[in-house]
């Protein structure tokens, strides 16, 4: 049907072929190309036992339109496993929120709390692992500049060179109270909330009323998403209100201090 010529206008149209003088009749308008049919007309007049279909030619069309697009659609797509596994998008929310109640516990000390601190870490078990010098940084919150000063790295012995305890005897020598006042307060762990105004953490974290008068509770100590630091709401701790420890159990329940004129804890 490849040599047909289809000529008309408006509702019926006659396609032409040169060869045998045969004329093929098409039903319909030839605008519209799926299902058409088309008549035979000889000189001999209409011949009904040839009619050619288009309608298994569209079907091909069809499908292979189909499965084009199926091939395109398995490329832009993937899949993340049933829908079942998935929570809604206020469960984020409420985890956002929920985390709000966790913060920081840091401790203002003196150049002499320092060192004991210092002299805790020499001696905890696991002091090989837990304060090699870049963990110390870390944990301490040393800015680079304050890290150089005390640990003195040069070529021949980098920072990396240092074993733990002489990284530690290095922040116990060199550390002066000038140099003090820019990392205090001194990060110790975390806490969470309990209720509105009760703090709960590790006795190893505060273990006496008497530390607990010199520490912070730091909420909302994160990065935004940028990296930048955000607005740290800082409580200070209430022992003679309520204060709780159990060493065994390794937990520690404080009051939260709040004046009239405070936010919430935590929000």
């Amino acid at each position: 049907m490849s040599s047909i010529d289809v000529d008309g206008k408006g509702g019926n149209a006659v396609a032409r072929a040169s060869r045998h003088g045969t004329r093929w009749l098409l039903q319909g308008r030839r605008g519209f190309r799926i299902g058409r049919r088309f008549i035979k007309i000889t000189t001999k007049g209409v011949d009904g036992n040839e009619i050619y279909d288009e309608t298994q030619e569209s079907e091909d069309i069809l499908l292979e339109i189909l499965q084009e697009r199926l091939r395109t659609r398995r490329q832009s797509t993937f899949s993340l496993g049933n829908a079942d596994d998935f929570e809604p998008v206020s469960f984020l929310e409420i985890g956002a929120k929920s985390s709000q109640t966790v913060c920081r516990i840091a401790r203002y000390l003196s150049l002499s709390e320092f060192r004991e601190l210092m002299q805790s870490f020499a001696d905890a078990p696991n002091m090989d692992k837990d304060y090699t010098a870049n963990n110390l940084i870390s944990i301490l919150g040393i800015p680079e500049q304050l890290a150089l000063e005390i640990f003195e790295p040069a070529p021949e012995k980098p920072l990396s060179s240092l074993s733990p305890l002489e990284a530690i005897d290095k922040l116990r020598t060199n550390m002066t109270d000038n140099r003090l006042t820019r990392i205090n307060p001194v990060a110790l762990g975390t806490g969470f909330l309990v209720g509105g105004s009760h703090l709960m953490t590790n006795n190893h974290v505060v273990a006496s009323p008497e530390e607990a008068r010199s520490c912070v509770a730091q909420f909302n100590y994160v990065q935004d998403a940028l990296g930048g630091a955000t607005t740290v709401i800082e409580y200070e701790l209430d022992p003679e209100v309520l204060f709780v420890t159990n060493p065994s159990l390794d937990y520690t329940l404080v009051q939260l201090k709040a004046g009239m004129m405070t936010r919430p804890a935590g929000f």
